[in-house]
């Protein structure tokens, strides 16, 4: 890609044009990226609407341990997340195909250790979930929906390293195509296997964790085909490089990868503390959460895509040598993700029982009170993800510049130093809601600091070119 195809250069337009074409350099990427995200996470929100259907217990532990499961899938792609911005880097800067392959190698093979580090580490919630106040059934149901779907996250975490490959060479397409067609397999095994439709076994919720594995096998084995067979890939031999070892490939991959992963664990492990506070609070509180959680995690999909989208940008901008487009590119980002989250915010205000009526809690006293805790919530939800979005798109924006070390340090932070205590003194004082708004201080706090961060080093930079 030259610099005209990537809007820079002395043909480059200004003014009203110059500012069009840039947005649609983000979002022909970001969009594709965005349904990709909610293609992905309709296999979650399946899974929670169907657990909804086996009652208020299965929802708080099935809500549980699928936490806990995106905790350690969010820091395994942290680690490859990278990886396109590594290639699209190299591909702008006039780099080699063979660098390109070790990079791919190298998110293939980090991957593959951290799957297997979190296959051992879900082997072992239960203890850990009573040891912060889960009651013994919670706990053990938890663990048992965890053992159930451990075996999906090594394709899973292979699926998103070849997916940043496609990133980076900006060919998104199959990616999205391979997980929309996964949303109606999830959705028929799931409910067959829960409850023992179409001939199937009655295996409740252990049914539907052991879908979400076999889903996401799948479409690593028919992504790894297409890219194996796609003429626009065999120049790319990742598949020979895997079975070597690239130092230099591996510590620019971690440089950009820890500290990616850190930040994304930091940001998961707060969502999980905060269930945790929740789940003190009782089945009801906890089913809620897992419901509302659930609904911003689909918007949450929109700001990852757009997340991805800007900082793939900045880093070929950086590629190309034009750093001045980085602060433009950044300000797009942000604008466009504030504007989506605040059309979704409004729908929460107005039509919530719409909203809350998708997600069945069961029947009884437990399932009235879900719904009431959740209908509060879902008005925090409008404003608390305003924050989240910021937050998530600039640590795109950091990780474009190369700056990921110091987005941990903020992220910890926002959400440790500030966010967590707030939570849990506003949870003691005004019960479920407080600790929600906990969650939205923290949010705000990390928005804050990430976003002024790239403006004072994209301002030092421009003054200094």
């Amino acid at each position: 890609m030259n610099e005209r195809s990537l809007g820079v250069g002395a043909g480059r337009p200004s003014g009203l044009p110059a500012i069009v074409r840039d947005f649609r350099h983000i979002l022909e990427l970001a969009v594709p990226l965005a349904l990709t995200q909610l293609a992905q996470v309709a296999i979650s929100t399946t899974s929670i609407v169907i657990l909804g259907l086996l009652g208020p217990a299965q929802l708080a532990a099935g809500g549980l341990a699928i936490g806990l499961f995106n905790l350690l899938r969010t820091m395994g792609v942290g680690l490859a997340v990278g990886t396109a911005n590594l290639v699209a880097e190299e591909l702008r800067g006039g780099g080699s195909t063979d660098r390109i392959a070790r990079y791919t190698a190298s998110s293939l093979q980090i991957s593959t250790v951290a799957g297997l580090l979190a296959i051992a580490a879900m082997t072992q919630v239960e203890p850990v979930l009573v040891f912060f106040g889960q009651s013994p059934d919670i706990a053990r149901s938890a663990q048992i929906y965890l053992l159930a779907t451990c075996l999906g996250i090594l394709p899973c975490l292979w699926f998103n390293a070849l997916r940043s490959f496609t990133v980076g060479l900006r060919r998104p397409g199959p990616v999205l195509a391979i997980t929309v067609l996964s949303i109606a397999v999830n959705a028929a095994l799931a409910f067959g296997l829960a409850t023992g439709t179409f001939g199937l076994p009655q295996l409740g919720a252990a049914g539907i964790a052991l879908t979400a594995a076999i889903v996401h096998l799948v479409s690593f084995a028919v992504l790894f085909a297409h890219i194996l067979r796609a003429p626009a890939y065999r120049s790319y031999g990742f598949v020979r490089a895997f079975f070597g070892f690239d130092r230099h490939a591996w510590r620019r991959t971690l440089s950009l990868g820890l500290p990616t992963a850190a930040a994304y664990g930091s940001e998961a492990g707060f969502t999980v503390a905060i269930a945790l506070f929740m789940g003190t609070f009782g089945e009801a509180a906890l089913a809620a959460h897992n419901i509302v959680n659930q609904v911003i995690y689909i918007a949450f999909m929109l700001a990852i895509g757009l997340s991805h989208g800007t900082s793939v940008a900045i880093s070929e901008a950086q590629g190309a040598g034009r750093h001045d487009l980085r602060r433009r590119y950044g300000a797009i980002g942000v604008s466009l993700g504030l504007a989506t989250m605040a059309l979704i915010g409004a729908v929460y205000l107005l039509a919530p029982e719409a909203i809350l009526a998708l997600f069945s809690a069961g029947g009884g006293l437990h399932g009235v009170a879900t719904t009431n805790i959740a209908m509060h919530l879902l008005v925090i939800a409008a404003v608390l993800q305003l924050f989240d979005c910021s937050q998530n798109i600039g640590v795109g924006l950091m990780r474009g510049l190369g700056c990921a070390r110091l987005t941990l340090g903020l992220t910890l932070l926002g959400y440790w130093v500030i966010g967590l205590p707030a939570a849990w003194s506003l949870g003691q004082a005004m019960g479920p809601t407080g600790v929600w708004w906990g969650l939205c201080v923290g949010l705000a706090a990390t928005a804050i600091l990430i976003l002024g961060s790239f403006e004072r080093l994209t301002r030092k930079k421009a003054t200094a070119d």
